[in-house]
């Protein structure tokens, strides 16, 4: 008796376990998502504006780089591309795009807008600050959240991005706003990798840590 109880109890928790199991599976299956790269999928296109500034040009080279160590892949395999009517739609795009739509378009009046994000819609992957100058230090929390990037001093010794065999992301939007402001640290371009941006006038440097 006490052999069909035993039976009984194990074969109920395997049923409950394999129900659970495929309820995961399926809330899973039926999430959409992007993929930036995989085994089967080298790698996406990386679309400026039309009118690019500077700081979106170095955002999208940063995303090309920083995404090609991670794959192990040439950063051929991450083109930049202008954004065309015709172009492609599976990409991701950066900084001020039509793509982007009002995504962070109307954001705070300086010195207060300094929100970053990034949405996942469709095919697309869309990277974007409140202040278009700031878009590397959207690229960066983007490559830190995602792929756990960090760069903590210039130079190879130190840059950290850990490889990975794919990259998949879930639709859906996250933004971010910073908590605080510091001093400015003078690293000028880690600075941007870092999340600060200058924000004082001429005769103060003050620097924003945006998140």
């Amino acid at each position: 008796m006490r052999n069909r109880t035993l039976v009984w109890i194990v074969t109920s928790l395997v049923v409950v376990a394999a129900s659970v199991v495929w309820r995961r599976v399926e809330r899973t299956s039926t999430t959409r998502s992007v993929t930036v790269f995989s085994a089967k999928w080298l790698g996406l296109p990386i679309v400026i504006p039309r009118d690019a500034i500077e700081s979106e040009r170095r955002a999208a080279q940063m995303l090309r780089s920083t995404l090609a160590k991670s794959s192990g892949r040439p950063e051929s395999s991450f083109p930049i591309e202008t954004e065309q009517a015709s172009g492609p739609r599976r990409a991701i795009f950066v900084g001020a795009t039509q793509r982007a739509g009002d995504f962070l378009a109307n954001g705070a009046k300086a010195p207060f807008d300094m929100q970053v994000g990034a949405r996942v819609r469709g095919e697309s992957v869309l990277i974007r600050s409140e202040r278009r100058e700031s878009i590397e230090s959207a690229a960066s929390w983007f490559l830190e959240t995602r792929l756990g990037a960090r760069w903590f001093m210039p130079g190879p010794l130190g840059e950290i991005v850990p490889r990975r065999g794919a990259l998949s992301l879930a639709e859906g939007t996250e933004t971010v706003r910073p908590g605080f402001i510091s001093r400015h640290l003078g690293l000028a371009a880690r600075e941007a990798r870092n999340g600060m941006r200058a924000a004082g006038s001429k005769h103060a440097s003050i620097t924003v840590i945006t998140w």
